[in-house]
């Protein structure tokens, strides 16, 4: 059995469960975990094989407190906790950092300063969309941010939020079906093709993006959406082709968070370079038995092909690459 590591984890700091309950909750109807902590992270990383994580906060993350100032101090004193994490186990984890909503252009060039300067980040996490879901992560607004992560090779990390609603709380299909199981996808989707549509990615191509649960829908539809968005006249206006838009979104990285169903990695091996997929576990918000059953029909995809080798990229080899710092840590695998 190879060993893992997970770019698709997540940190749930002591502050941050009263934070999310002392502004409304998560609206996306999840229950945030409230005993994170390294030990239980370490003992679900030993149970999984996973030697190295790379922790995130999930959405909503730094994102509902309003008052510009308040959020600048919150997201700090999130990345700062990561860093202390990461600096008392830097043989196990890293982190990618938070930001506040995008809109505060000035503060998150700020904050993307700091994380990285600072803190030595390992890359940054973004959601899907900003401002209630109205301002997609190739908003034109969201320029500057995209230059500054362009110029420091950023990895960045996109993890999907709810989608626009009126009164800013997403409605729900049914009571049995929360926003993550299937408007999640669909985010992904739609921020994915946004990046690529409006040459965002085109011209930041040195950031390496990874996208969410294999990409959400995006492997699936994704001709659908070259050949309408690039062959027909009435809506191309930037000169893009299907080829060229194909190409944009098998540049992505996907990692394989609640993802390793056998159509949905066909699907995916069949669309994508095998060096583009990551493992991904999306721990703690995953239950342990959950998980144990998505681990293992990503090993048994491959195993009854006899194609370990394509499985230990997955599970490792493609993360050394991108990340700079488990190059050195894991120069023997």
């Amino acid at each position: 059995m190879s060993i893992r590591i997970d770019v698709h984890t997540h940190i749930v700091p002591p502050m941050y469960p009263a934070y999310v309950e002392a502004n409304g909750g998560d609206p996306n109807g999840w229950t945030t975990p409230k005993n994170w902590s390294v030990e239980t992270a370490l003992k679900m990383m030993v149970h999984f094989n996973i030697q190295f994580s790379i922790l995130s906060l999930s959405t909503p993350g730094c994102t509902l407190l309003k008052d510009l100032k308040e959020a600048r101090k919150f997201t700090r004193q999130i990345n700062d906790y990561c860093s202390t994490i990461v600096k008392q186990n830097p043989k196990h984890f890293g982190f990618f950092a938070s930001l506040m909503t995008l809109t505060d252009v000035e503060g998150v060039l700020e904050k993307i300063a700091y994380v990285f300067d600072v803190l030595g980040a390992d890359g940054i996490i973004l959601f899907t969309s900003y401002n209630n879901g109205q301002m997609y992560l190739g908003h034109p607004i969201f320029k500057p941010i995209w230059s500054e992560l362009n110029r420091r090779h950023a990895v960045v990390f996109i993890h999907p939020t709810s989608a626009s609603s009126p009164n800013g709380k997403p409605k729900l299909i049914n009571s049995m079906l929360p926003i993550p199981a299937i408007d999640f996808p669909h985010e992904t989707t739609r921020t994915a093709a946004d990046l690529i549509v409006s040459k965002t990615i085109d011209s930041n191509s040195t950031c390496k993006i990874i996208l969410s649960h294999a990409g959400g829908t995006l492997p699936y539809i994704a001709e659908r959406i070259a050949g309408i968005a690039g062959d027909i006249k009435t809506f191309n206006s930037n000169g893009l082709t299907k080829e060229s838009i194909m190409n944009g979104f098998k540049n992505f990285y996907y990692d394989t968070a609640l993802s390793t169903g056998s159509s949905t990695l066909h699907g995916l091996t069949d669309f994508v370079n095998s060096s583009k997929i990551l493992f991904g576990s999306d721990l703690p918000y995953i239950p342990v038995s959950l998980n144990e059953n998505i681990i293992e029909s990503l090993e048994n995809y491959f195993l009854k092909n006899d194609n370990r080798n394509y499985l230990e990229k997955i599970n490792f080899k493609n993360a050394i690459n991108i990340f700079p710092r488990l190059k050195a840590l894991f120069h023997d695998k």
